[in-house]
């Protein structure tokens, strides 16, 4: 919940069109490899196809990628047409180093299969998958919490829709503030959960239910936004834990609707609860927008555990 996944796709958004290629992978961890495999193909090398397997993945990984890459031939290259075959990847949320091998494969020769002006970005919650996968230590950074004055205003923003307190609420601010430690997940999900209500007594009460739970174990704090829901709310929030994350929101708009719920509506205020979130995907339809539902893994697990 510090931000790794938020801040990977505002660095991949702003320098995408630095670059002639780029793919975006997000949760891979839960993801198939095969699939991966296919997007990163069709990102990079405009090649779409079935995969049977992920060794067939990673040999047409090397053998249509290396054909832009100065080091598996022994060639200088023009440094234009380097320039001009860079790739940019992101691999979010990896959590083994056989997920890397398998997305960047190396040919025979232990040769990473891209032009060297490359850029790799991996996001993982274990920095001894990083080192495993060959990441040198000088290139790992490691995320630490907001400051206690981005923390205020990110938590009032979702609370108040303005970047500061209401009058009166700045003691009870600052007790979220202190029990969500700098977390930007903590911070805009129990924003939202108190969103425009100014009952003290309510904020009090909530407060004191994450004390009791928030240090010992993320999920269990993240409940208390969901027992707040409604009951129609509860039930989509499940729904798309279990079964949603990934897909078209239309498609499981219109599933809901057959099932006697208002699903737009309903989707719309977990949005507003910072509860799920949403992906436009550029690949399925470049003339217009797809939306792709997704949702935070902390919330995703908490969830499924119900």
């Amino acid at each position: 919940g510090v931000g790794k996944t938020t801040l990977a796709k505002h660095f991949f958004n702003m320098k995408k069109s630095y670059y002639p290629k780029s793919c975006f992978l997000p949760d891979i961890k839960d993801g198939s490899l095969t699939s991966l495999q296919r997007k990163l193909l069709k990102d990079l090398a405009r090649i779409d196809g079935p995969i049977d397997s992920v060794d067939e993945g990673k040999a047409m990984l090397i053998e249509h990628l290396k054909k832009v890459n100065a080091f598996d031939t022994g060639k200088e290259m023009p440094t234009k047409h380097v320039e001009s075959s860079k790739f940019l990847i992101v691999l979010d949320e990896v959590d083994h180093q056989d997920q890397v091998y398998a997305l960047l494969p190396v040919t025979d020769k232990g040769i990473l299969t891209l032009p060297p002006s490359s850029l790799i970005l991996i996001t993982s919650r274990d920095m001894e998958v990083l080192t495993r996968s060959g990441v040198q230590k000088p290139s790992i950074y490691k995320l630490t919490g907001l400051s206690e004055e981005r923390s205020r205003e990110l938590f009032c923003s979702h609370a108040f829709c303005q970047p500061h307190p209401l009058s009166g609420f700045e003691p009870l601010v600052d007790q979220f503030l202190e029990v969500c430690s700098g977390l930007p997940l903590s911070l805009k999900v129990f924003g939202g959960l108190l969103c425009r209500n100014t009952d003290k007594s309510y904020w009090k009460k909530q407060v004191k239910k994450l004390r009791k739970t928030l240090h010992k174990d993320i999920q269990k704090s993240l409940q208390v936004s969901y027992d707040a829901l409604e009951e129609e709310e509860q039930q989509i929030f499940l729904d798309i834990a279990c079964f949603f994350i990934g897909k078209n929101r239309d498609t499981a708009i219109r599933v809901w609707d057959a099932s006697g719920w208002d699903g737009l509506l309903v989707f719309q205020s977990l949005l507003s609860k910072c509860l799920v979130e949403m992906d436009i995907d550029e690949t399925e339809s470049p003339s217009h927008n797809i939306y792709v539902i997704r949702m935070h893994d902390h919330l995703r697990d908490m969830g499924r555990d119900l």
